[in-house]
């Protein structure tokens, strides 16, 4: 018989060839099998084990300094260990090299180092409802403040940012999201802050009103893949805004959600036209008012569904032919 063919399997290694499909008997070598009628033969494939190690960084666990390794099958989740604890400063998650590393969701496919992380918190917190609620007095005061926000904060998960949480807190440039565990941002949370980039988490369905309102540093903002919702004045007087793109999951957009982003470029990922906020008197991406342009820069749609947005409710004022100004193009 011709030579033996190894196949492959990801995350297995091939444990040979059996004469049935159940793999009972000896296994069998098939480049010295002789076959003298049609014959099949069944694979049988061994799981890979993968170990993941702990480096507890100079924090401890009930005060022991080393954490056990974990031996766990090819993309299986470890147990989640219990949080190290380290002195003057609070764990802020497990990290593969630079990258956070979620144990409560990642599976795992090779040998990895899991290494912890400590930081500062400098954000108040209410441990009833795992809400973030604003800055600790002595950090109000600090220049191009950067707030990273732990998933966890005490042993208990950071689930939401109050409404104005950072308010009017102008010395605030960038916040980081650690893990994805923020499910809510609530009303006027960066209103009117000195907030210059941030990327939203992942689990976020919903942009709240007036959330970004008048944050006019505000350069970028990334929007998680399944946002549903961008809710009235959300990012209104965004004016150093350059550049946003919609999920094609965003079903509806506020009124006022883009007015006065007078930099903006506005691309639409949606074949579908989303629902617009609109009134007789106001809009979604502005216009020109009293002869003052408050509208945004640009609206980009995809180039296949152009005469569909050209034709939709409220979208179709930033046509060639629209009530407002055209702004609407393909890509």
């Amino acid at each position: 018989m011709q030579k033996e063919f190894i196949a492959s399997k990801k995350g297995h290694t091939f444990n040979g060839w059996f004469e049935n499909e159940n793999h009972q008997g000896d296994k069998i070598t098939i480049n010295n099998f002789t076959v003298t009628e049609d014959k099949t033969f069944y694979g049988i494939w061994k799981i890979n084990q993968y170990t993941v190690n702990f480096v507890l960084n100079g924090g401890n666990i009930d005060g022991e300094n080393t954490l056990a390794s974990q031996t766990v099958n090819y993309n299986t989740k470890i147990t989640k260990p219990k949080d190290p604890a380290s002195a003057n400063l609070s764990f802020f998650g497990w990290y593969q090299g630079d990258n956070f590393f979620d144990v409560e969701t990642v599976t795992i496919t090779e040998n990895i180092i899991l290494y912890a992380r400590y930081d500062v918190v400098v954000v108040t917190f209410d441990k009833t409802t795992g809400s973030v609620t604003g800055l600790k007095n002595e950090y109000k005061t600090t220049d191009d403040l950067v707030v990273k926000i732990p998933p966890t904060i005490e042993g208990v998960a950071v689930q939401k940012i109050s409404a104005g949480a950072f308010e009017n807190t102008l010395k605030l440039k960038e916040v980081i999201f650690i893990g994805e565990g923020i499910t809510t941002i609530g009303v006027i949370a960066f209103k009117n802050s000195g907030l210059t980039k941030i990327k939203l988490p992942n689990q976020l369905r919903v942009l709240e009103e007036e959330v970004f309102n008048s944050c006019r540093s505000l350069i970028e903002v990334i929007l998680p893949d399944n946002l549903n919702t961008i809710k009235a004045r959300s990012l209104n007087r965004c004016v150093s805004l350059l550049n946003i793109t919609i999920p094609a999951s965003v079903s509806t957009i506020g009124m006022n959600s883009f007015e006065f982003c007078t930099k903006l470029t506005v691309k639409i990922l949606s074949k579908t036209p989303a629902t617009l906020g609109i009134s007789i008197s106001r809009s979604v991406f502005g216009k020109v008012e009293s002869g003052i342009i408050a509208h945004v820069k640009a609206i980009l749609v995809p180039n296949t569904d152009l005469a569909t947005y050209q034709a939709a409710e409220g979208w179709r004022d930033y046509a060639a032919d629209g009530s407002y100004v055209d702004l609407m193009s393909g890509y």
